[in-house]
C-alpha cells in the first residue's frame, strides 16, 4: 500500500506481526519466555453417591444422640433402678437377710453382737443379762442336738404304734358293726374304707404334686423379694429416687446409727472407729400416724446431754427441722429417748383442741394440755 506522498509500504499484516515479535528492552529475538495461560484442572462431577452418604452417616450421629440422650434421661435410669431392684437385689437381700436369721438361731452370734454392744456401751448389768441368755440358749441348742440322734428311733416306734393302735380300733369297729348286722362280712369292712381313703389320699396328692411344685419356687420367691424389700438395704446407687436424695426421712435403726456417727461427739467417733454398735431397746416404731419413736443405747463417753446438745446435727442427720427431733434421757441409764416426728410436721396447722367446744375431763385423771 502507498502513503499519501506515494510512498510504497509494507502491508499492515506484516507490520503488526513485526509489532508483536520486537523484543522488549533490548532482548534478543528468541530470548523471551511465551506467556501462557494459566491451567485449569478438570474435576470430575460429583457423582449421585455422595449425597446418599453424607446423609446417612447424619443420621447415625442424630439417632446416636437420640439413644445417648433417652439412655441418660432420669425417668430411663429410674426405670432400670427399679428394674434392677425387683429382679435382682430384693431377692439376693432377701436371702441373705434369711440366711443371716439361720446363721443366728443356729449359734451365739446375736448374742455375741448384743454383748459386744453392751460392753462398748459400759453396760456391764445388760453385758451379764447377755451372757446368761447367751448360755441358756446354748444349753438349749444342745438339747435338741442331742433329741436329734434318738429322734429317727422314736418316730417309728410312735408310728408302729399309731398303726397296730389304729387297726386295732378298725378291727373293733368291724366287730361291732358285724354283730349288729349279723354279717361277719362287715369285719373288715372299716380296714377296707380306711384303705380306700388311703388310697385316695395318695391319688389326691399325685394330682397335686405338680402345681404343687410349679407354685412353691414361685412363692419361695415372692416370700424372699418381700423379706428383701422391707427387711433388707439395697445400695444406695439403686434406692429410690427419695430415698436416695434423703435416706432418713423413713427412720430405720440403720438411719439413726448412721445420724449417730456424724454428731462429730469426739467420744462418738472413736467408739464407733473401735467397732461399737448402736442397741435399740426400742428398734424406731411409728406412733399415732405423725412420727417415730425410739430408745438406745450410747457409748462409754457420751452422754444423753451431749446428744441433746446437738439436736440441731441430728434433726439435719435424719432430714428434719429441729422442732422435729427431741433427745431425752431415758429412764435406762445410759440410753436416749428419742422423738422424730414427720416432715413438715411443725408447719401444720395444729388441730383443735378437744375440749375447745364440749366435752367433759375428770381434773383427777388428767386434763390434756397439748395436742
Amino acid at each position: 500500500m502507498t502513503d499519501e506522498n506515494g510512498h510504497r509500504g509494507a502491508p499492515d499484516s506484516a507490520a503488526a506481526s513485526d509489532d508483536q515479535t520486537a523484543p522488549a528492552d533490548g532482548a534478543l529475538p528468541g530470548t523471551e519466555l511465551a506467556r501462557r495461560a494459566p491451567a485449569t484442572i478438570a474435576k470430575r462431577p460429583a457423582t449421585g453417591l455422595a449425597r446418599p452418604m453424607a446423609g446417612r452417616r447424619r443420621a447415625v450421629l442424630e439417632a446416636g444422640v437420640i439413644v445417648g440422650r433417652a439412655a441418660t434421661h432420669r425417668r430411663t435410669r429410674d426405670a432400670a433402678r427399679w428394674l434392677l431392684r425387683n429382679t435382682i437385689l430384693y431377692f439376693a437381700t432377701g436371702a441373705w437377710v434369711l440366711a443371716r436369721r439361720g446363721w443366728e438361731a443356729g449359734t451365739n452370734a446375736r448374742y455375741e453382737r448384743l454383748m459386744r454392744a453392751a460392753e462398748m456401751a459400759g453396760d456391764y448389768e445388760r453385758l451379764i443379762d447377755w451372757e446368761q441368755r447367751a448360755e441358756q440358749a446354748r444349753e438349749r441348742r444342745h438339747r435338741r442336738q442331742m433329741d436329734w440322734i434318738t429322734a429317727p428311733l422314736a418316730i417309728v416306734r410312735t408310728s408302729a404304734i399309731l398303726a397296730l393302735g389304729g387297726i386295732g380300733a378298725l378291727l373293733v369297729l368291724g366287730a361291732v358293726l358285724a354283730v349288729a348286722h349279723r354279717d361277719a362280712t362287715w369285719l373288715l369292712a372299716p380296714i377296707q374304707k380306711a384303705t380306700d381313703a388311703i388310697a385316695w389320699t395318695v391319688w389326691l396328692l399325685s394330682v397335686l404334686w405338680l402345681p404343687a411344685s410349679v407354685v412353691a419356687p414361685v412363692l419361695l420367691l415372692v416370700g424372699l423379694w418381700q423379706l428383701g424389700r422391707r427387711q433388707g438395704t439395697v445400695p444406695r446407687w439403686a434406692a429410690p429416687t427419695g430415698a436416695r436424695d434423703h435416706p432418713t426421712v423413713i427412720v430405720t435403726p440403720g438411719g439413726v446409727a448412721a445420724a449417730l456417727a456424724h454428731l462429730g461427739i469426739p467420744a462418738m467417733n472413736k467408739a464407733v472407729k473401735n467397732g461399737w454398735q448402736v442397741e435399740f431397746a426400742t428398734p424406731p416404731v411409728r406412733v399415732n400416724g405423725r412420727g417415730y419413736q425410739t430408745s438406745f443405747s450410747l457409748p462409754m463417753g457420751v452422754t444423753p446431754e451431749m446428744i441433746a446438745d446437738k439436736r440441731d446435727v441430728l434433726a439435719r442427720n435424719l432430714v428434719r427441722a429441729p422442732l422435729e427431733v427431741w433427745p431425752s434421757a431415758a429412764e435406762h441409764a445410759g440410753y436416749v429417748d428419742l422423738w422424730v416426728a414427720d416432715q413438715g410436721s411443725t408447719e401444720r396447722p395444729a388441730p383443735p383442741y378437744p375440749l375447745l367446744y364440749d366435752g367433759a375431763v375428770d381434773v383427777f385423771a388428767g386434763v390434756p394440755l397439748g395436742v
